[in-house]
């Protein structure tokens, strides 16, 4: 199990490019921003492909979370972001959309990867798993979603 984790890994990497990459993954609750470090195995998995955080999340303690006031999202900017949304409780994407609207109107114009079309919203509870099978489906739905990013704007 844990040879075919990191050769998830390997191809999580490879789909990503050579240039290095900052993500981010956070999710809107209530009109505030819940911001992980490292945001479960959301961020395990990134950061185990070598990505990197913007500097807002690398200061919250590690294994911690805060509540951040939504004027914070611009410092949530990175190369990818990654918005979680409860599918097990029957939202969709377009609930994720909603929270963020709702938490900062015209939140898209604060997200370089919003407005590129580097936004990836994703079932929070895939994020939680604790298993190498649960970590290798979420490096292949990672894997999948930056499959289909554009990067050139952001490596030009």
């Amino acid at each position: 199990m844990k040879a075919r984790y990191e050769s998830q890994i390997a191809q999580l990497q490879r789909v990503a490019g050579p240039a290095p990459r900052m993500v981010s993954a956070f999710h809107a609750q209530n009109g505030d921003l819940s911001v992980w470090n490292p945001y479960s195995s959301f961020g395990k998995v990134l950061r185990d492909a070598g990505f990197t955080f913007p500097e807002l999340i690398e200061s919250i303690p590690e294994g911690t979370s805060e509540q951040l006031s939504a004027e914070r999202l611009p410092e949530l900017d990175a190369d990818v972001v990654f918005v979680s949304y409860r599918s097990d409780r029957g939202e969709t994407p377009a609930n994720a959309h909603d929270e963020l609207e709702a938490a900062l109107p015209g939140y898209c114009a604060q997200l370089t990867a919003c407005q590129e079309g580097r936004m990836v919203l994703i079932p929070r509870e895939e994020g939680w798993a604790t298993s190498y099978v649960g970590l290798t489906m979420l490096a292949y739905a990672m894997t999948t979603a930056l499959g289909t990013l554009d990067f050139a704007q952001r490596d030009n």
